[in-house]
């Protein structure tokens, strides 16, 4: 069954319109991806600075220390160093509790830029294996942009990761979002076919293209594990898969967890993300856009009016694909052109503005006649306004 790590707080904050978040915000972080029931969540890339390592330190305990469930992950390079800093900054008999992935670029172009060859490369994983195996620690090779290495030789390196059993999983990372459906079906397969049985096929994509979502679901429906996601989608480029889609898509669909995942508390997640960006979650934004549980059109309202009237609530997913309470939301109505007497009787119920079918009759004409726009906070506004003047509604 397909489990979801979650990459915000190394590959999120690598967005071009996020800023650094503090360490008492990526706690907060952790801690809704916890109540969300997020499995895995990576906590920094050891080595990049002091502070990051000092950060990787403090997250760590934090999990431990409160006893979550979620298991705290980190980067390395595929340096004996940086495993040893790991090991620096974290109990020894706690260690077995992180994972620790180790990345290792395998594309020819990035070889070509690092001058690499295939023996070079070869030579480096075989020397830190021997030494994770020395030290009987576990680990997780990263094949980065996995999805333009040559296949003969990435099943070189299978060969070899199957003779060391303290590899426990594979990543198959989809680095600049090359990847469609059918060739991640294939690239998963063809891992699937040449890796042991007993290790772990993790599915790490880019959205370059817009198909990381689909790319994902492809991985799982090919043999993927563990998937890694992006809260928002983002991530650095145009992001990474977003994590509130690929949950949404697991729980309608057929190969879905559905009644696992709590994605409401990522709407926590998506505001802190939202309170430290540039710019904020846009409107058409899926799951936590403004409109995304949003009509103006008056046979939804309708709709909504008529579940109102049966105080049911179950008929609110007949123009939506998912219940909104699945993140903790509510299907809204807006007035417009588009609109109808239902868009207004509903709101006038939901928030007792006991508006005669006069005023009804007069508030669609004025909207229609000049092209208004509300929202429903905004109506509940215009409504009381009008009343406070004592004016018609013309």
């Amino acid at each position: 069954m397909v489990k979801i790590y979650e990459e915000t707080l190394r590959d999120g904050i690598q967005s071009s319109e996020l800023s650094m978040l503090n360490i008492e915000d990526k706690k907060k972080v952790i801690k809704n991806f916890d109540n969300a029931g997020i499995e895995g969540c990576c906590i920094g890339f050891i080595n990049s600075s002091k502070k990051e390592n000092d950060e990787i330190n403090e997250l760590f305990q934090f999990i431990i220390t409160n006893k979550l469930k979620i298991v705290p992950a980190v980067l390395c390079r595929l340096l004996i160093e940086d495993f040893k800093e790991i090991k620096n900054i974290v109990q020894c008999n706690l260690f077995n509790q992180l994972k620790v992935y180790t990345y290792i670029a395998v594309s020819p172009i990035r070889m070509k830029v690092e001058n690499w060859s295939e023996e070079i490369i070869i030579e480096k994983i075989i020397d830190f294996l021997n030494y994770c195996q020395m030290e009987n620690t576990k680990v997780t090779i990263a094949f980065e942009d996995a999805s333009r290495a040559d296949k003969s030789f990435l099943k070189k390196l299978i060969e070899i990761i199957n003779n060391y059993p303290l590899v426990e999983s594979v990543v198959i990372a989809d680095t600049v979002g090359t990847c469609n459906y059918n060739s991640t079906r294939d690239l998963v397969y063809f891992f699937r076919k040449n890796l042991f049985l007993s290790k772990t096929i993790e599915w790490h994509g880019h959205n370059d293209l817009g198909l990381a979502v689909s790319n994902a679901l492809s991985a799982i429906e090919s043999g993927a594990d563990i998937v890694h996601t992006c809260t928002l989608g983002i991530g650095e480029r145009c992001g990474n898969t977003s994590t509130e889609q690929l949950i949404i898509n697991l729980i309608v669909s057929e190969c879905g967890r559905r009644a696992t995942y709590e994605p409401r508390y990522l709407y926590d997640v998506a505001k802190i993300l939202e309170n430290k960006s540039q710019f904020p979650i846009s409107p058409k934004t899926p799951c936590f856009g403004m409109d995304s549980f949003f009509t103006c059109a008056g046979t939804h309202a309708s709709s909504l009016y008529k579940s109102y009237l049966k105080n049911d609530n179950n008929f609110s997913i007949m123009f939506s694909p998912y219940d909104s309470n699945i993140f903790g939301r509510e299907v809204t109505v807006g007035i417009n052109s588009q609109s109808g007497r239902s868009s207004i009787e509903y709101l006038s119920g939901k928030y007792g503005l006991e508006l005669s079918q006069e005023n009804i009759t007069s508030i669609l004409g004025l909207v229609k006649q000049n092209n208004l726009f509300f929202r429903e906070e905004e109506f509940v506004d215009y409504v009381k306004q009008k009343r406070v003047e004592r004016l018609d509604y013309k």
